[in-house]
């Protein structure tokens, strides 16, 4: 890490500090500041983090953290209302704007993140992310792997990254690549950043799989304006959504008050849609939402507004 390879318990300073120097794990957990957090509430303005900073690893790479465990992230992003209008992109200070990246020749590296590459447990509040992030799989703006089945939630996170999100794999999304989680709320979200990847590639998130018996979920006011491209099941807000096997609790999953207003493309055959790819779930309502983007299929797929 820029200053911890592995730092447990909360961490107090009385100025910020500057790191500006380029991270670079050859195997796994690479992180601006640390590359293992564990139990760390961590104010991301303690630090400052040049925009050329970069953080390389093949696996599990961020902009904060590498590995995260049981740790609560909080940036400088104020609430806002959405239905008072999406704020302007301009309106909001970045706590990332530095380079998350797998190998910088071919671009491999999996679970890379503006924020953290891999997350268990873990909570993301009022952030935002600039900069750049790519890799393979598991790809995300502010988390590329968000494990939270123990708990854990994310609110008011905003992407906006002026070279996009590039993954040249699987689960590629604005604010998260791959999310697994257990009876969980999640609300406020805004990806104003291009998005490419492979299969389940979305504009807020790539797949969600809700785990366990208590495996309900909820999504409220995810956001995406950029264009998302990708290969067969991609979203304006959610490419996947899938249960948990035969674990099914009866609880719903739940997607309101979403909207999409970026371009929505598809390269193979699959599903494609406006607001969600692919709902493979025995019980979920998609509420309130609207998608004002274009939706292009090039292959035979299941093409839904």
């Amino acid at each position: 890490g820029g200053m911890f390879g592995y730092l447990e318990g909360n961490i107090s300073a009385k100025g910020s500090n500057d790191l500006n120097i380029p991270v670079t794990a050859r195997k796994e957990k690479a992180g601006g500041v640390a590359g293992y957090l564990k139990n760390c509430q961590l104010n991301i303005n303690m630090f400052q983090l040049i925009n050329t900073m970069s953080v390389t690893s093949l696996k599990s790479a961020g902009g904060i953290a590498g590995y995260a465990e049981g740790c609560t992230f909080t940036g400088s992003v104020k609430s806002y209302d959405p239905k008072e209008g999406i704020p302007a992109k301009s309106s909001f200070s970045s706590d990332f704007s530095g380079i998350v990246q797998g190998d910088p020749k071919s671009d491999v590296g999996e679970n890379m993140g503006g924020i953290a590459g891999y997350a268990k447990n873990s909570s993301f509040e009022n952030i935002c992310c600039t900069g750049t992030v790519k890799g393979t799989s598991r790809i995300g703006g502010i988390v590329g792997y968000l494990d939270n089945r123990g708990g854990g939630t994310m609110k008011y996170c905003i992407s906006n990254m002026s070279k996009g999100i590039r993954g040249a794999g699987n689960e590629v999304g604005g604010i998260a690549g791959l999310i697994e989680t257990s009876n969980a709320f999640y609300t406020h979200f805004i990806n104003y950043t291009t998005v490419t990847g492979k299969n389940h590639t979305g504009g807020v998130i790539g797949h969600i799989m809700p785990l366990g018996k208590n495996n309900a979920f909820t999504l409220e006011y995810g956001i995406n304006t950029a264009n998302v491209t990708g290969t067969i099941n991609v979203g304006g807000v959610i490419a996947y959504l899938n249960h948990d096997g035969g674990n099914f609790s009866g609880k719903a999953m739940q997607v309101k008050y979403c909207a999409n207003y970026g371009d929505i493309t598809n390269s193979g055959e699959g599903n494609i849609g406006g607001i969600m790819g692919h709902g493979n779930r025995k019980q979920m309502y998609v509420m309130w939402c609207a998608n004002h983007g274009t939706i292009y299929a090039e292959g035979p797929s299941k093409v839904g507004g």
